[in-house]
């Protein structure tokens, strides 16, 4: 039987082979490590939650956060709308026909099973800020994969307007540098700058599902 005889060369080149393999395996082991760590430390932060949320106080306080949300969105239509009449012309303004407010990027209805994810992960709080040890319960829904394709709504993120559409105030960005929308507002924000500071969509999305306890009925690649 023939042996195979390798020259210095060749055993070099394997070497150097295995020890580029074994970096990259180090480095993605690491990379995994560290992911993992966040989603422990974002799991006991999301137990701590439950026990407040489930105190009389706790409730009580949302009722309020609830009430002043609504009266806010009131004020705010209420001034739209009256500076809206106020730019019209005089003699116009009797024979407008109020057009029907925008329902913005509705998509398509949600199943009843994707609602019931979309619930589960708007019950989180913001999933940015808890991968960084902040809770923010006021969330908006924020699809990464369109609105409309089929099992769109399983692919979405709570958010809190910081991390999904309304830069916060640049003093507050100075502190925590990740609070910036993913919708780029002006130079603010944008996606790029978003994953370097919080990390891909589809990472937080695998922690929604993992942090919700609820078993992703599709693909999350």
């Amino acid at each position: 039987m023939n042996s195979l005889v390798l020259d210095d060369e060749e055993i070099l080149t394997v070497s150097r082979l295995k020890t580029h393999t074994s970096k990259e395996e180090r480095a993605k082991a690491k990379a995994q490590s560290a992911f993992e760590k966040k989603l422990l430390q974002a799991q006991k932060q999301r137990e701590r939650q439950i026990q407040k949320s489930n105190s009389a106080g706790a409730l009580e306080k949302k009722r309020q956060q609830q009430e002043s949300w609504n009266a806010f969105q009131y004020k705010t239509k209420k001034a739209a709308l009256n500076r809206q009449v106020q730019t019209q012309p005089s003699s116009n303004r009797d024979n407008v026909t109020p057009k029907p407010a925008s329902k913005g990027l509705k998509g398509r209805k949600p199943t009843v099973d994707e609602q019931r994810v979309m619930d589960a992960f708007g019950k989180l709080g913001c999933i940015a800020c808890l991968m960084k040890g902040r809770l923010r319960p006021l969330v908006s829904i924020h699809h990464t994969d369109g609105r409309t394709k089929p099992f769109a709504h399983y692919r979405t993120l709570p958010l809190c307007e910081n991390h999904h559409d309304t830069p916060a105030e640049k003093s507050v960005i100075d502190m925590y540098p990740d609070l910036i929308p993913i919708h780029a507002k002006g130079k603010v924000g944008g996606k790029k700058e978003w994953y370097k500071q919080n990390g891909s969509e589809a990472e937080l999305l695998k922690a929604c599902y993992k942090l919700a306890g609820i078993t992703p009925p599709i693909p999350l690649e």
